[in-house]
């Protein structure tokens, strides 16, 4: 799922970013204000008529992007269930282990 694609006050994860697809002062901005995977993002609100700039919450900093930019951010979906944690999925392989 991509950032402009989320629903409206969910936050999540970015997952992924397609820097190649954004010119490099642009990624470089958007780096420094907190895009990179694993930053827990929330999106807003959408410009009233046009839906262009979006507002985001990227940990905790409000931050308008254009659409396109938020086109090239992968975030996790945030209503898919959420993954055992590590532990969980080393405790449960075990106990299956030599069972008949």
């Amino acid at each position: 799922m991509r950032l402009n694609e989320m629903p409206l006050k969910k936050a999540t994860v970015i997952t992924d970013i397609d820097w190649s697809a954004l010119p490099p002062e642009i990624g470089r901005r958007l780096r420094d204000l907190g895009f990179h995977k694993g930053a827990e993002v929330e999106l807003q609100h959408f410009a009233p008529i046009s839906r262009d700039p979006i507002a985001c919450r990227v940990d905790r900093i409000l931050i308008a992007i254009r659409q396109q930019e938020a086109s090239v951010i992968s975030v996790k979906d945030p209503d898919a269930a959420p993954e055992p944690a590590l532990s969980e999925k080393a405790s449960s392989s075990r106990s299956t282990v030599g069972q008949a």
